[in-house]
């Protein structure tokens, strides 16, 4: 005959041992959840940083853009003005050198100096053209960008003899009309003229 030892009951008991670890598992899980929720977090706090990192750089560039465009601007605008007075003095110091003139058209003009040297000064698309010869042979010529000038204008004028510039540029822009004119004069006497000028003032008591 065989006995059955121990109870009959069909429920099965965990041991000791066997509790701890379904609770360390159980543990473990909760902790698990936990560090996915503080992910979580930290993520959405690095797309708010990223995010605003990028709009700020935008920004950024942005403003070191027109910083580097107006920049331009002021540089090419001052270059322009110097390129306008450097012809103005080129204009002036050529015309109190020359014995004659010759204004074939009223954008060119061509200065007569001594020694069959001729200084030939010409206007064409917002470019002024220098060309100095002698005896019908170039030795030098250069040009010079005016930027916004409108036109150039030469004129020779009679008794005395002289030499007239006349520069019409766009200077500032109007609210209203849209454009500012600022037109700009020199007249220039010759040699000649200047010599018998200094020779009339000698002469007055």
């Amino acid at each position: 005959m065989f006995s059955t030892v121990g109870p009959s009951s069909s429920s099965t008991t965990v041991p000791p041992r066997g509790r701890d670890v379904i609770r360390k598992r159980q543990s473990k899980y909760r902790t698990g959840r936990n560090t996915v929720r503080q992910h979580g977090f930290t993520l959405i706090e690095v797309l708010v940083v990223v995010t605003v990192s990028s709009s700020l750089l935008v920004v950024a560039v942005t403003a070191v853009a027109q910083t580097m465009q107006l920049s331009q601007l002021t540089t090419a605008e001052v270059q322009r003005i110097q390129a306008t007075q450097l012809f103005v003095e080129q204009f002036r110091e050529s015309g109190h050198r020359a014995i004659e003139v010759l204004c074939p058209a009223p954008e060119e003009l061509t200065l007569v100096l001594e020694e069959d040297v001729q200084i030939t000064f010409k206007f064409s698309d917002q470019i002024i053209r220098r060309v100095e010869s002698q005896m019908g042979q170039v030795r030098r010529s250069e040009h010079l960008d005016l930027g916004d000038v409108r036109f150039v204008e030469f004129a020779k004028l009679e008794e005395p003899l002289r030499a007239q510039l006349t520069i019409l540029r766009d200077h500032n822009l109007h609210a209203e009309t849209g454009m500012v004119e600022r037109q700009i004069e020199s007249v220039v006497g010759l040699r000649q003229f200047l010599l018998n000028h200094s020779q009339e003032s000698e002469a007055l008591p």
